[in-house]
């Protein structure tokens, strides 16, 4: 269940314009501020079955823009390709402080190699 409601807040995220006020709304107050059907139905004086139909459609269509625009999948691939240049900085400090030279110069081709991969990737 707390994946499912991360997943819907990250969605929520990255989707968010694409959606209606209301649906907007009905996702914020369930998923980001944790009130129940019942709270948000005596909110606007609807049945409770009428918010959890409404919820579910609204993941539906959050679901449906990821399948085809895929933002968050690609954004979580960004970030890892971001966290293993990152990781080779690291690398190629280290060897800089042990003056590693032959060794800090292949690292450099590493996090070079890495940046053009990224840089493609943000591309398309």
């Amino acid at each position: 269940m707390l994946e499912k409601v991360n997943q819907m807040i990250v969605l929520l995220a990255f989707y968010r314009p694409l959606l209606t006020e209301k649906q907007r709304l009905f996702m914020e107050l369930h998923y980001e501020q944790d009130l129940s059907l019942a709270e948000i139905a005596k909110q606007f004086d609807i049945s409770r079955q009428a918010v959890h139909d409404h919820i579910r459609r609204t993941e539906m269509i959050l679901q449906d823009y990821e399948a085809k625009l895929q933002l968050v999948s690609k954004y979580d691939r960004e970030q890892k390709q971001l966290e293993k240049v990152l990781e080779g900085i690291d690398y190629l400090e280290e060897d800089c402080r042990m003056n590693d030279w032959e060794k800090a110069a292949g690292n450099i081709e590493k996090v070079k190699a890495m940046l053009l991969e990224l840089k493609r990737s943000i591309e398309g």
